[in-house]
């Protein structure tokens, strides 16, 4: 059996464990390195054989630039000639490639060996994460497993982070600091940590000042990200180096929220149909469909074995999901909706109760067995419908064998809705907005825009619209509590009783104003609302409005 490397997938492949007989397209993940601009990340382990590995690779694909924290403990597989190599490899490449290192005393144990690709084909870009060493080029142990997958970008914007804070901790590969002790696994010689604390002086004492880790500054952007200067005060960023994909805060923000929910869709399919069947015009003489020139006629008949009155009131019922999901989810796009994990309960417990009042009242309409329903409506149906008939034949009764087929019709709608549900089920899967990769046809903001003022407009309707939670008969203020999926100051004043109607009202209108103006873009206006929800002063929120509506 053929297993295609397409992530996610880990390896090695349990069915490789299981000695079963398997054809690989490649052993491991060189396949999918090589569409790949930048590589990065940490590995440990590294040995000549891994070093022959990354130069194999990069003949392969010219273009790639490489960024690796090697790491290096007392008596690691790494020697100095390795280090030399690998030196001689970063010189060649002429800043294309650069090497440092990691040093680590094992106290924590080995550093986890995580590779990330910057993928020319796909801007989620591939992450190799594992347990074995030197890019995985030796067969691993029975408990190491590697996962490659592609990240979302909100995992990806945390390695970014994470790696980043690494390479500011990392010592620079120099002639200097190639001197690794020829060390084996310690035996309890003292010389051995004396050899070795004198190493790491060394990789400390024999750098300039400006490369020195111990010199870099780390603070946190106003985007929430690591950021590493040196003494010069240059930034230090690999993953900008190389231009790993991030995302700004609101974006973040966003795929957060999402991590807390599911796009729920309705199962069409799965509801019964309506109670009503249609019939065909040509049973009473007519065309169905007819074109003259540039003009159409339809001609449409249905039946009801019901009442119109108690029809309505199924159908209502029948039709009631999507009005469930305004109140308990968020829009998302046409058709879908996000609903939170957390209101998935109280969604569904609503669903039970409009479907069972559904089944009782169709059972109450009956008063009996189906068939004992249809005699006692036969002689009105045949009545209405071949009323209807006699209008084009006056002369004529509806045929029998055409008043026949609609009672079969009419008896088998009925009985899948008895044997059914009044509702369909629903369908959950989990989403997120990939913000990288934008071009002049493919932006995720319209689509962000759109949730993130359904998740805002929400409480502001609460307050400022009295009809919005009408024939809920479910606690509100639960609601309200299962809803919040953002820490929104207007959630936060409901909940305690402060409904602030004015400010309801006019935030709403300010939005709404905005989305008609052609000076604010998609994100800025999430910002915007963000900003609001956040509780961030009004008169702050306002310049920022100006000055970007000025530079607009």
């Amino acid at each position: 059996m053929r297993i295609d490397r397409i992530p996610p997938f880990i390896w090695p492949d349990p069915r490789i464990s299981l000695k079963t007989e398997t054809e690989f397209e490649n052993s491991s993940f060189e396949n999918i390195l090589k569409s790949c601009s930048g590589l990065l990340g940490v590995v440990y382990g590294l040995d000549s054989s891994g070093i022959e590995w990354l130069q194999n690779l990069y003949s392969d694909n010219p273009e790639l630039k490489i960024r690796i924290a090697c790491e290096l403990f007392p008596a690691c597989p790494t020697k100095s000639d390795d280090l030399e190599s690998l030196l001689q490899f970063q010189n060649n490449l002429n800043g294309k490639a650069q090497f440092k290192l990691l040093i680590n005393d094992m106290r924590a144990g080995p550093s986890s060996n995580v590779i990330y690709g910057v993928d020319k084909k796909n801007s989620a870009g591939v992450m190799i994460f594992g347990s074995t060493p030197n890019f995985g080029i030796y067969p691993p142990g029975h408990g190491q497993m590697n996962a490659i997958f592609r990240p979302d970008s909100l995992l990806l914007k945390a390695w970014k982070n994470w790696f980043d804070l690494v390479w500011g901790k990392c010592y620079p590969l120099t002639p200097m600091t190639i001197s690794i002790p020829p060390l084996v696994p310690a035996q309890g010689d003292p010389k051995a940590i004396e050899m070795w604390n004198a190493f790491v002086n060394r990789c400390g004492d024999d750098v300039p000042v400006t490369e020195s880790p111990q010199e870099n500054k780390v603070s946190l952007s106003e985007e929430d990200e690591i950021v590493i200067t040196n003494r010069k005060g240059d930034k230090v960023s690999p993953t900008e180096d190389l231009k790993v994909p991030s995302i700004s805060l609101v974006a973040e923000k966003i795929n957060a929220i999402l991590k807390q929910g599911n796009i729920v869709t309705i199962n069409k399919g799965s509801r019964i149909p309506p109670l009503d069947a249609p019939i065909k015009a040509e049973w009473f003489g007519l065309e169905s469909f007819r074109r003259a020139g540039v003009v159409t006629r339809k001609t449409q008949y249905r039946i009801s074995i019901i009442e119109q009155s108690q029809l309505k009131e199924l159908e209502n019922k029948r039709k009631m999901v999507p009005k469930l999901l305004d109140i308990f989810s968020y829009s998302w796009s046409q058709g879908s909706k996000w609903i939170p994990d957390s209101a998935v309960e109280l969604f569904e417990s609503e669903m039970n109760r409009v479907n069972k009042d559904g089944m009782e009242s169709l059972k109450n309409m009956l008063s009996g067995t189906i068939d004992e329903y249809f005699k006692s409506r036969m002689t009105i149906i045949f009545k209405d419908a071949n009323e209807m008939y006699k209008e084009f034949h006056p002369n004529d009764d509806l045929p029998h064998h055409f008043f026949n087929q609609i009672i079969d019709n009419l008896k088998e709608r009925l009985v899948k809705a008895l044997n059914g549900n009044i509702l369909p089920k629903v369908s959950y899967s989990p989403t997120s907005i990939q913000f990288s990769g934008q071009s002049e046809w493919a932006s995720p903001w319209q689509q962000a825009f759109g949730f993130v003022k359904s998740l805002f407009f929400y409480p502001r309707k609460v307050v400022a619209d009295p009809y919005f939670l009408r024939g809920i008969r479910i606690n509100q203020q639960d609601l309200i509590n299962k809803m919040q999926v953002y820490p929104d100051i207007m959630l936060q004043n409901i909940l305690k009783g402060d409904m602030q109607y004015q400010t309801a009202g006019d935030q709403i209108k300010m939005i709404q104003d905005m989305e008609k103006s052609s000076l604010f873009t998609d994100e800025f206006l999430c910002e915007i609302m963000f900003n609001m929800m956040d509780g961030i002063e009004t008169s702050i929120i306002n310049d920022k409005i100006e000055v970007f509506a000025n530079e607009s």
